[in-house]
């Protein structure tokens, strides 16, 4: 509060070092508690144990929901030499639809010189099936995808599409998707 102004200086009445000398024990606990200084995010989240209990519960959940999805979600599309894979599958009236798509990895979309057709440069081999039965079938070189087929008297749950290159025969060069059925 502003009363007179000395030489261009306010002047102030309120003290507050004096006046907190002379508060009791409970001004004393608030002020101790609720400086003006944030302490940040998570410090303000873990600073009762309350809070401490719903900020670990909420990470903990997290955790185990990403981990979940990790281990129980399909892995339909990956990357063979420098082409990004992928594959889907559909089923309808006792046939499983298969298309598998050959397209850049993401990270050679940021780069533009990398971006050129070399990923559709290379033959490659795709054999897919649901255990019992099993269609094999060559996505050409230029080709960007492959639609494949086989019959199947139930919908099955999820499909494997290998995939290996149709030049070079080597077991560990493969490319192994799991993908749900529709």
């Amino acid at each position: 509060m502003q009363e007179t102004k000395n030489k261009g200086q306010p002047t102030f009445y309120y003290n507050r070092e004096k006046r907190l000398a002379n508060a009791d024990s409970n001004a004393l606990f608030a002020v101790e508690k609720h400086s003006p200084t944030r302490k940040g995010l998570v410090k303000s989240l873990t600073s009762t144990p309350s809070l401490r209990f719903l900020f670990f519960a909420v990470i903990l959940m997290s955790l185990a929901a990403f981990i979940s999805a990790f281990a129980v979600g399909s892995r339909n599309s990956g990357v063979f030499g420098s082409a990004q894979l992928t594959a889907d599958a559909m089923w309808f009236d006792g046939q499983v639809y298969i298309t598998v798509t050959r397209g850049l990895p993401w990270y050679s979309r940021l780069n533009k010189q990398a971006a050129s057709n070399k990923h559709l440069l290379s033959t490659l081999e795709i054999k897919t099936g649901d255990g019992q039965v099993f269609v094999g079938g060559f996505l050409q070189a230029g080709e960007k995808e492959i639609k494949l087929r086989f019959s199947s008297a139930s919908k099955p749950k999820m499909i494997l599409v290998a995939i290996t290159s149709a030049q070079v025969k080597n077991e560990n060069d493969r490319l192994e998707l799991f993908t749900k059925v529709k």
